[in-house]
């Protein structure tokens, strides 16, 4: 009888078959996943172009600041900006505090304000006055020629009164507590010395007006009438208030403080020593505060020249090319300023940044010639006119409001900076979606892909069964029938 042979075991993949599954679907990975590649690549380069319109923006906001304060034509502004220097700070100091003319002052000062002062006699601690009021009137003193009071001439304010009643406590300390609680215009402390306590009397402001006089009734001399004060009569210890007194270039002002405001315009000076010469007092144009604000405005301008030539240029050498090159938005950002920087305008005696020492090098910067900029600056007014003049026309305008009027347009929400970005923002988007897309696309097939193998696996474990059971069999058979 014949003997059956077998055909031997069917073969195939998977984990139970011997086909690397694994490999194939790597290398089908490879295959799906290729495009994310160059997606990753553009979304490097979009958050680079990103970050750098964000350095842009930042820089192009210091800019506006700079050219904002050459713009301003107020008074108060830059271009108003006014020093006062004083000869001898010891004796006068003074300060610009708005509109000032230029201008050189003489300072004498005579007198020096100061408050009334009394003190009274001294009694032993814890005497007490007894009852009796005190009346204070504010006013000014009349004096001689050699200081002596002759007369008391009242204040606008009413005279206020302090009254303490029989068995009061009226201590000097009591006393003194009362009249400041009362609002006087007068406080009062307690002294000791040697000889005992004394009350203690003092105008509350300087100034000759701010002088007191002291009325006491009481049933004993030597209780509250005894704090009673007139100038013409007293010989008790005392200095009566009276205002600064000097002359400005021979001209003689008062004050009833150390300071005085308005005798020159625009500016305060406050006088702490009588003088024995005449102070210099010179009051000039702020010309370093101008040269600080031109700078800060090149240094700017220069910024934003540099960040745009270096991301937009193409070096041949190493054949690389800046995150901007080609981009259109940035070379026309780049061409208006420096358009800007080279324009003119009709304001003024000055047409040009060049006529104060700004010039353009080959590269767009800026460049200062200092002893230009300085003898430009002698007069303020002609510079002022350069940079902020309105003509009714933008184009003749001044070189700082034609940077401020179009740097406010590139910022605005809308402007060509948040635009661009917006638009890089949207493409980085899109590409995040794209890749989620291929990623996705690869998921499925990944999955559809192993759900295949394992039905073919499964498959196959069961034909290897079957051609086992069915070998068993014929070699059965042929041991049976040999």
């Amino acid at each position: 009888m014949a003997t059956i042979s077998s055909t031997g075991p069917v073969t195939s993949t998977g984990l139970g078959s011997g086909i690397n599954v694994e490999d194939i679907i790597t290398k089908m990975k490879e295959v799906e996943t290729a495009r994310l590649k160059p997606l990753a690549a553009d979304a490097t380069l979009t958050k680079t172009k990103i970050s750098t319109y964000g350095n842009l923006q930042s820089l192009l906001s210091t800019l506006q600041s700079a050219a904002t304060k050459l713009a301003d034509a107020t008074s108060s502004g830059l271009w108003g900006g006014i020093t006062a220097t004083s000869g001898n700070t010891a004796a006068v100091t003074v300060a610009s505090t708005g509109a000032a003319q230029a201008g050189s002052y003489d300072v004498s000062v005579s007198q020096l304000a100061r408050a009334q002062t009394v003190a009274s006699s001294a009694v032993a601690p814890g005497t007490a006055l007894g009852a009796g009021t005190l009346t204070f009137t504010l006013g000014s003193w009349a004096t001689d020629g050699s200081g002596k009071a002759t007369g008391f001439t009242a204040g606008s304010a009413g005279a206020i009164s302090v009254s303490f009643a029989e068995g009061e406590d009226s201590s000097l300390a009591a006393v003194a507590r009362k009249i400041n609680d009362a609002g006087t215009g007068v406080v009062a402390s307690v002294v000791t010395d040697s000889s005992g306590q004394r009350l203690v009397f003092r105008s509350a402001t300087t100034g000759q007006a701010a002088g007191f006089k002291i009325d006491a009734s009481s049933g004993s001399s030597n209780g509250m009438k005894a704090l009673a004060f007139d100038a013409t009569t007293a010989t008790g210890t005392f200095q009566l208030a009276q205002d600064s007194v000097a002359t400005v270039n021979g001209i003689s002002v008062s004050s009833a403080s150390k300071t005085f405001e308005g005798v020159i315009p625009g500016v305060t000076f406050k006088v702490s020593q009588v003088t024995t010469s005449p102070v210099g007092v010179d009051v000039a144009a702020d010309t370093a505060g101008m040269t600080k604000a031109v700078q800060d405005f090149v240094n700017a301008y220069n910024a934003v020249n540099s960040l745009l030539t270096t991301s937009t240029k193409y070096d041949a050498g190493s054949k690389t090319a800046g995150v901007l090159q080609a981009d259109s938005t940035a070379v026309s950002l780049r061409s208006a300023l420096r358009n800007m920087a080279t324009s003119t305008t009709t304001g003024g005696a000055l047409s040009g940044l060049s006529g104060i020492g700004i010039d353009t090098q080959k590269d767009g910067t800026l460049v200062i010639d200092a002893g230009k900029l300085a003898s430009a600056l002698a007069t303020p007014a002609n510079v002022k006119a350069l940079f902020s003049a309105s003509t009714g026309d933008s184009s003749n305008d001044g070189i700082a409001l034609k940077f401020r009027t179009a740097l406010r347009s590139m910022l605005a929400f809308d402007g060509t900076v948040a635009t661009k970005s917006n638009s890089l923002q949207t493409a980085l988007d899109s590409n995040a979606k794209d890749q989620d897309r291929v990623n996705d696309r690869w998921t499925a097939t990944e999955a559809r892909l192993r759900a295949t193998y394992t039905a073919l696996d499964a498959k196959m474990a069961s034909l290897n069964a079957l051609d086992k059971y069915v070998s068993q069999q014929v070699a059965t058979w042929n041991k049976s029938t040999g």
